[in-house]
């Protein structure tokens, strides 16, 4: 039996201050993710990401992940290129939030810092559903080769 395909879905992947571009002041922003959903057997299966933004609650205007990193502190600067680094080395996006969590920063933190790291082009294990950047090939947990287009593509 095979699964059939759905119109993509909007899921509210985080949320955080930041300061607007469009409206100019600290204000709430959403980090949201568009994914590709299969139904099987009348059970919805969210897929891979096909991208990913941040929404302003403010004026609404939805702008890439860059937009995080306007404002950041040298501290900050450097874990995000720390994240960058550990996750172009093989870590799944996963682990990476995971040592983030345990290191005691709060989970909205985590995936923020995460999601900028990261960037919207992943790939996700067809073995162990863990997501990886682009540039990774081969999943760090099972060893499986990842596919060669990213997901959010």
């Amino acid at each position: 039996m095979r699964s059939i395909p759905l119109p993509a879905k909007t899921v509210e992947v985080s949320y955080g201050q930041f300061s607007c571009p469009h409206c100019g002041r600290l204000t709430t922003y959403k980090h949201k993710e568009r994914v590709k959903r299969r139904a099987f057997l009348f059970i919805t299966f969210l897929g891979d990401t096909i991208g990913e933004y941040i929404e302003c609650q403010g004026c609404r205007n939805r702008f890439t992940l860059d937009v995080l990193r306007t404002g950041l502190s040298t501290d900050i600067q450097g874990i995000i290129a720390s994240l960058k680094e550990k996750l172009s080395s093989g870590l799944s996006i996963e682990e990476v939030q995971e040592n983030l969590l345990g290191s005691g920063i709060d989970l909205p933190t985590v995936k923020r810092y995460v999601s900028v790291a990261a960037g919207i082009l992943h790939k996700r294990c067809p073995r162990c559903n863990l997501r990886f950047i682009d540039d990774v090939h081969k999943c760090h947990k099972c060893g499986h080769l990842l596919p060669s287009q990213p997901a959010s593509q």
